[in-house]
């Protein structure tokens, strides 16, 4: 009699063990949760950025494509209320075999066609840990914030979703411009070329503004002062003699008063994005 106790409870503990599975999670269970790479900031796309896939150039594996911010996204899908229990203890519910998310960038309504970039990746199959990671490739508009969608798909049916959010700065100016600035320039004394700045207005490639304070900060420009012109008003228009050139927002001396005036041209990542024509007693003109 004892031996035939002993084998039904021997039993008994084998069959709880066979029952010892994770219940499957119900998709109203599920929900995702943002792990990192929310918003980042860095500058907008550059304008020979794109994919190296697409362009041929040769990327090493260990190498961020230029187009894409640093981070990367990283989301959770998370079990909620996913707890079972049993004889032996708790047990943990798992991710339904048919479970994906999928990325989608909202893109703004631009007059200038400027774009808030794509996710790296459309779709991804969350790993054990029901982690799923993307990288945002960069937009090209400055100065708002971009949003990505994250959502979660079950049996085809999106569910729930998050949203990751970016903003992008301008990128290097390529005009700089504005109306009657001018320079307090005496002969031989230094010239602060950022001065006429305040209040002009700089851009990127995508038209993006860039502050003057931003300007100055960020970018170093190389400067050429050419002239006297053989004649008024010739000297940004013709080829005039080299008279000085530097480095750094400050001309160390101011030219001399000349009739046909003087060329400044500024120079920022070996783009013209500035001509002057001046003389040392007249308010100078700025033309991007």
């Amino acid at each position: 009699m004892l031996h035939r106790v002993s084998a039904l409870a021997l039993a008994l503990v084998l069959a709880a063990c066979g029952d010892d599975e994770p219940d499957v999670a119900r998709p109203e269970q599920l929900r995702l949760a943002i792990v990192s790479g929310d918003r980042q900031t860095g500058p907008v796309r550059p304008v020979d950025g794109a994919s190296p896939s697409l362009s041929g150039a040769f990327v090493p594996i260990q190498s961020l494509p230029p187009n894409v911010l640093p981070e990367p996204l990283v989301a959770r899908i998370v079990i909620d209320g996913g707890a079972q229990t049993s004889i032996v203890g708790p047990i943990a519910a798992v991710l339904p075999s048919n479970v994906a998310v999928t990325y989608r960038v909202i893109q703004p309504n631009d007059p200038a066609g400027r774009d808030c970039g794509a996710s790296f990746v459309d779709a991804a199959i969350p790993d054990r840990d029901g982690l799923v990671t993307t990288y945002w490739e960069r937009g090209t508009l400055a100065w708002q914030e971009c949003r990505m969608e994250v959502r979660l798909v079950v049996d085809g049916v999106p569910r729930v979703d998050t949203v990751f959010i970016a903003m992008f700065e301008p990128g290097p100016p390529v005009a700089v411009g504005g109306s009657h600035p001018h320079w307090d320039a005496k002969e031989g004394e230094p010239v602060d070329l950022s001065q006429p700045l305040h209040g002009l207005l700089a851009f990127d490639w995508y038209y993006n503004p860039i502050p003057d304070e931003m300007l100055v900060e960020r970018w170093v420009p190389d400067w050429e002062l050419y002239g006297p012109a053989e004649e008024r008003g010739r000297a940004c228009i013709d080829e005039a003699p080299l008279y000085s050139s530097g480095t750094g927002w400050v001309m160390p001396e101011g030219p001399p008063y000349h009739d046909f005036g003087y060329c400044l041209l500024l120079r920022i990542e070996g783009r013209v994005v500035t001509r002057a024509y001046f003389n040392s007693r007249s308010p100078y003109v700025l033309e991007p």
